[in-house]
């Protein structure tokens, strides 16, 4: 039994690749294949089978009655929410394409764009899936989809090595949030990033939760790393000062 990456492409325009919502996503399937019976069974699988289209008997004329429903976008959604929970990324991706296309300016569309950038993370694609979050994030500010978008971002800009944007960008979904827990929350982990990257910054972010949010757990937690923080540059100093 082999392991092997397969690199599909939607048959829509030849040479093309499937497009969710502006972003161009080519999907990277990992399966194992015990040989050509299960390639041509994944071949076979191909959009057509997820997004149902008319019967024969309707195309050649036949009462409407005959016709296969099109699913709604509701169903759609389940369904490409189902394929990304079991990694079929190449069936999501043509379910999420047919959610873009035929339901443009719903919250489903939101959502698809959303489970392409979620797939780009799974496989490994930092890049694109920053680039696909990020495009959620100014297209739609005010969409729920758009603020879990946003939420995500600082994780990946700082494991992209993107620092200072990951802190920044922390703050300002911080200072967008509705509560003071969540504000607390965001600001605290704007702190935690900045440690070591940028200890002035986060010493404020320490700070703010402490005295700003005082009755939140978050506030305990802000004290404790700002202690600490103080001990090492004690300690710091007195390694300038007197050696090991």
């Amino acid at each position: 039994m082999t392991q092997r990456h397969l690199f599909r492409k939607t048959s829509a325009p030849a040479g093309g690749s499937l497009n969710v919502g502006g972003v161009w996503l080519l999907v990277m399937a990992t399966a194992t294949c015990p040989g050509p019976a299960q390639e041509q069974e994944q071949e076979t699988g191909s959009a057509a089978a997820l997004v149902q289209s008319p019967a024969p008997a309707a195309r050649a004329g036949q009462p409407v009655a005959d016709t296969v429903p099109t699913p709604s976008a509701d169903e759609l959604r389940q369904k490409a929410d189902r394929f990304f929970q079991q990694r079929e990324f190449l069936r999501c991706g043509h379910v999420c394409e047919a959610i873009t296309r035929q339901h443009p300016e719903s919250e489903h569309a939101i959502h698809a764009e959303f489970l392409v950038a979620r797939m780009y993370e799974a496989l490994g694609k930092q890049q694109k899936a920053l680039a696909a979050l990020q495009a959620i994030a100014e297209r739609n500010p005010d969409s729920p989809v758009a603020v879990t978008a946003r939420n995500k971002l600082p994780v990946l800009l700082f494991n992209a090595g993107r620092k200072k944007e990951a802190i920044q960008q922390e703050k300002a979904n911080a200072a967008a949030a509705r509560d003071d827990y969540t504000r607390a929350n965001l600001y605290y982990n704007a702190g935690s990033l900045a440690k070591g990257v940028d200890d002035v910054e986060a010493i404020a972010c320490f700070s703010k939760v402490r005295d700003e949010y005082p009755e939140t757990p978050f506030a305990a937690m802000a004290r404790g790393a700002l202690e600490e923080m103080n001990k090492r540059t004690l300690s710091e100093i007195e390694k300038d000062l007197f050696g090991e």
